[in-house]
């Protein structure tokens, strides 16, 4: 698709309650749920410029957002960062960005420093909330909203599909994402499947698929950034959860080669039975980002077909197979299949 061809595309609707139709603004948030400005100080290094400490209500167990998720999203824009630094285990991430500096801490606490005014320290929290929105817990479902894009958290996609229709500057942003998804795919498939023996994986194939993966995600959530529309920013999560997705089906297929290369004596129909699993794992992922990618719904036909292929194939896996090689053939396609399973059942409905 062109950037002058269709500017629709596929998305799972979501119930009003879910994060991913909340409309979050922080201004707002801070008004309508008992948040609140804790303190606005002036910065001691810089004239003319404040401190602003901003606290939200926490959504989920004494928490506000998964620190584990905060972590990967602004990873995945670390490029598009002055600095960053984001530690999961400290539940706290810092970036440096268009000149102000700010501190997210997993309970809902934010410090905004370098802000010219306290509305401008909202509205950077706005921005910075739409880049971290995947990691905010969802009060319907109590899952991160990277959990509801897809229904993977089986409560917040409704019985219905939906077209999103881009504006002007969100268009060309997916259309690159989607281009980088595609080509991240397409290295998946060479490296995985178009290999002649089990042996460990190039670290340069590695980097060139994770250089793809982060590529469409930033895209994704320059999008994000950029739309006005709520429905676009709902959109792009729904884009980078299925674009981690991908990173992590691909990530533990290369695990799953490592530990074949370390085995002695695979028997090659088990070799063969393993790469066919994995070839329809990403034939499915192909269809279903072109389901999403030119708005076709009857692609989701197809999905549904590779995933009755993968769940016989998985049946018929020799039971000479080590029960550890199983059991990670068995996690990948419980991951993998949970990412379009919400997507059939409101194809289906």
């Amino acid at each position: 698709m062109s950037e002058s061809d269709s500017q629709t595309i596929l998305t799972p609707q979501h119930h009003e309650d879910c994060v991913l139709r909340e409309s979050i603004q922080f201004k707002n948030l801070v008004k309508t749920e008992r948040g609140e400005v804790v303190s606005i100080r002036p910065c001691a290094s810089e004239k003319g410029k404040i401190m602003a400490e901003i606290e939200l209500p926490t959504r989920k167990d004494e928490l506000f957002l998964d620190s584990q998720l905060l972590c990967r999203l602004l990873r995945a824009y670390k490029r598009r960062f002055t600095k960053m630094k984001c530690s999961s285990k400290l539940g706290v991430g810092r970036v440096m960005w268009k000149a102000r500096r700010t501190y997210i801490y997993k309970h809902g606490k934010f410090d905004v420093r370098f802000a010219l005014s306290q509305d401008d320290a909202l509205k950077t929290m706005d921005s910075i909330g739409r880049l971290i929105l995947g990691s905010i817990f969802c009060k319907k479902c109590g899952q991160p909203a990277i959990e509801c894009a897809l229904g993977q958290c089986e409560e917040c996609v409704s019985n219905n599909l939906q077209s999103v229709t881009l504006d002007e500057l969100s268009t060309p942003l997916f259309i690159k994402g989607f281009e980088a998804l595609t080509e991240a795919l397409e290295i998946s498939r060479v490296t995985l499947i178009e290999t002649s023996e089990i042996r460990p994986i190039s670290p340069s194939q590695v980097s060139k698929f994770k250089s793809k993966i982060q590529e469409g995600v930033e895209f994704f959530l320059d999008s994000s950034l950029k739309t006005p529309e709520w429905t676009n920013v709902s959109a792009s999560v729904s884009s980078v959860s299925l674009a981690f997705s991908i990173e992590d089906f691909h990530e533990k297929a290369v695990e799953l080669t490592e530990a074949l290369a370390k085995r002695p004596g695979g028997r090659e129909e088990d070799i063969q039975s393993i790469r066919q699993f994995e070839k329809l794992a990403l034939e499915t992922f192909k269809i279903l980002l072109k389901a999403f990618h030119n708005d076709d719904p009857d692609r989701l036909k197809l999905v549904k077909q590779k995933n009755s292929e993968l769940s016989e194939l998985l049946e018929k896996l020799d039971s000479n197979l080590s029960g550890n090689i199983l059991g990670r053939i068995r996690e990948m396609y419980e991951d993998a299949s949970s990412v379009w399973s919400g997507l059939l059942k409101s194809y289906s409905s």
